[in-house]
């Protein structure tokens, strides 16, 4: 799910548009490193297909177009490597004291920093929101309480073409499990090696879900973590977030959808974003 702040990053800097073509034809390599994609495409992506596809090779080259000052400038006023302080205590964030350019290619897509689940929601709301980073309380506020108290991480524009990006996503990308008729989800799914003994594991995932109801207008956030989830036959043995995390969201906002008084919509409402995806003069390519 960090891929959406990664996201958001080079859109609000101006690094790239919903035009910019990414080259992932092949590995990203560093040093002895490689980077590789989980469902590789092989070729040349839009920045929402970089999205749709979760692309680590794509999204750490929109990281790099920042630089590494840039990328740890972005995050700490995004709230994510800073102690988080609410009414009860959560942990630091964990990340590299000496943060070099390889760091900045991983943590793009979220490996190489670990920060509380509600450190993370918090700065998706932002991007989605209007642009307002607004510290979580367990204490009943009004809106206006909560915008007065909040900052600005990205610009308002930003925040629609990142809600274009989470509803296409859930419409066509690695999102549609939790694509409930008349909900207008939008959703980004995660998928993380476990962390053992101070080494990546290969058969043991962390994986987290973010939705956000209705898409155009997010009044809800759904954050659902699994630990060491198994693949069954059910999932056709994968345990990926899309096929368990991604899954129960859906299942959640519909059973809760009532409940929340969100009204399922089955005409789509006419949203700016295809305007948004042709504002741009031309391509680039990186």
């Amino acid at each position: 799910t960090y891929k959406a702040l990664t996201t958001a990053m080079a859109l609000d800097a101006g690094k790239i548009t919903l035009n910019t073509m990414i080259d992932a034809r092949s590995n990203l390599r560093y040093g002895k490193f490689t980077i590789h994609d989980y469902h590789a495409t092989h070729r040349i992506l839009s920045v929402p297909e970089v999205f749709l596809h979760s692309s680590n090779i794509g999204t750490a080259k929109e990281a790099l177009m920042i630089g590494v000052e840039g990328h740890k400038a972005f995050l700490r006023k995004a709230g994510q490597l800073d102690r988080m302080r609410t009414e009860l205590e959560s942990a630091e964030p964990l990340y590299p004291k000496h943060w070099g350019e390889l760091n900045t290619i991983t943590i793009a897509f979220g490996q190489g920093i670990a920060v509380a689940p509600l450190q993370a929601a918090m700065a998706v709301c932002a991007i989605v929101n209007g642009g307002h980073l607004e510290t979580p309380t367990f204490l009943k506020r009004s809106e206006a309480d909560a915008l007065a108290q909040s900052s600005q991480l990205i610009k308002p524009e930003t925040s629609e073409q990142m809600r274009y990006i989470l509803r296409l996503n859930a419409e066509k990308g690695t999102g549609r499990a939790a694509d409930v008729p008349g909900y207008f989800v939008g959703a980004k799914t995660g998928t993380a090696q476990k962390v053992i003994h101070g080494r990546y594991s290969n058969n043991k995932n962390f994986t987290t879900f973010t939705a956000i109801v209705p898409a155009d207008k997010p009044k809800y956030l759904f954050l659902v973590v699994y630990d060491e989830p198994q693949g069954t036959p059910e999932t056709h043995g994968f345990s990926t977030a899309a096929w368990n995390a991604g899954a129960v969201t859906g299942r959640v906002i519909d059973r809760i959808g009532p409940i929340l008084g969100i009204p399922p919509r089955f005409d789509q409402p006419q949203l700016p974003f295809p305007r948004l995806a042709q504002s741009g003069a031309g391509t680039k390519q990186r």
